[in-house]
């Protein structure tokens, strides 16, 4: 039996995809799953056991056992959200793969921006910045690869989802102390409790909060990081009132506190870049710069924000974007490094076009 690749896309908030291709590159499986894998937010015996799972499943689509896989020289990598720094990759997930029982095949794993851009350019020379509910900058050549922020919620995570969403509450808390002038210059307040009417949480805490006499609603934020701290519940609570302050920063530009949040949000991001590319001693004419994750593809003009501040910065960029044509999902950055055996080199030109044409037979592999 030859052997065969599996590429892992586990870095978005929902969904896992995952696809597999023979040694020729010619793309046999790919499916989506509705499992959101995280290397923090499991036990490495939970993480093991799910890609264990997701594995099985894609490979009996082919009729091939895991067994045969591992034997016949298969290989694996996964680029999961949460491996960054080299301890995670060189000791972390070593586990993880031990506790999967696939580590008899030939394994590799990988944070998230590595396979978004490469699976967006098909490359090994640029930067990216992906911005979800956490954010992180990565800059690369075929030697080295340096990675900016992506430190968490409680380090960084500086421009992402949960920091616009932390700054729309801290704005809150200080109109509520009287330390901005008047409430009547944003319309934060409304548009915050519109979001928050699709939090069951919050709806349950606001009940009971209008009970009371006198009590300002926004008092209830504090009993909301009470109920739901030490979990990921909070951060996407809080990431999820971004969206309202984009929805501000579109109808109503003159909003001067959220404006201020969002151009704040859009140099945290920039700065990341800056430092990505510095440290990385990229010079070409024209660095490929991909802007990968929801927050990009959902907030146009938040995005223009961002392009625009990039070009004032890094002026000799290509900007790339989930939307542009040629894109490709993460999963195929993945599977590319699967095939070539590293991070730091892709298949022959043949093999990565034999990929690209089959990879479009799958609409789990289609960049939507």
């Amino acid at each position: 039996m030859a052997g065969y690749s599996i590429g892992i896309e586990a870095c978005g908030k929902s969904v896992s995809v995952l696809t597999v291709a023979d040694m020729t590159g010619r793309v046999l499986a790919a499916e989506k799953f509705q499992n959101r894998l995280n290397y923090h937010e499991s036990t490495k015996t939970a993480l093991g056991a799910e890609l264990y799972y997701l594995v099985k499943h894609i490979l009996d689509t082919c009729g091939i056992s895991v067994t045969d896989f591992c034997v016949n020289e298969g290989k694996i990598c996964a680029g999961i959200t949460g491996v960054t720094t080299k301890y995670d990759r060189l000791i972390g997930m070593r586990d993880v793969w031990q506790a999967s029982s696939l580590n008899k095949a030939e394994v590799m794993s990988t944070g998230g921006i590595e396979i978004e851009f490469t699976g967006a350019t098909r490359l090994l020379c640029g930067a990216a910045l992906s911005c979800h509910a956490g954010s992180v900058a990565m800059a690369r050549t075929e030697q080295a690869i340096r990675r900016v922020g992506g430190w968490g919620p409680l380090i960084g995570d500086e421009g992402s989802g949960y920091w616009i969403g932390s700054q729309v509450i801290n704005t809150l808390c200080r109109i509520r102390d009287g330390r901005l002038s008047s409430t009547s210059k944003t319309k934060l307040p409304q548009y915050v409790r519109e979001e928050l009417q699709n939090c069951p949480t919050w709806q349950e805490i606001s009940k009971q909060y209008a009970t009371l006499r006198n009590c300002n609603w926004v008092d209830a934020f504090v009993l909301l990081a009470q109920r739901t701290r030490d979990t990921k519940e909070y951060r996407y609570i809080v990431s999820d009132l971004a969206k309202a302050a984009f929805r501000i920063f579109d109808e109503h530009p003159e909003d001067e506190f959220t404006r201020e949040i969002i151009s704040c949000a859009a140099d945290k991001l920039v700065e990341q870049v800056e430092s990505a590319v510095a440290r990385a001693d990229l010079h070409a004419e024209r660095i490929p710069l991909v802007l990968w994750g929801g927050i990009f593809r959902y907030n146009r003009s938040f995005c223009d924000l961002v392009r625009e501040k990039i070009g004032q910065k890094l002026p000799l960029t290509t900007i790339i974007t989930p939307i542009d044509s040629g894109t490709m999902r993460p999963a195929i950055g993945a599977l590319l490094f699967a095939l070539s055996g590293s991070v730091f080199s892709l298949p022959s030109p043949e093999i990565m076009t034999r990929v690209e044409q089959s990879a479009s037979q799958f609409p789990a592999l289609a960049n939507d």
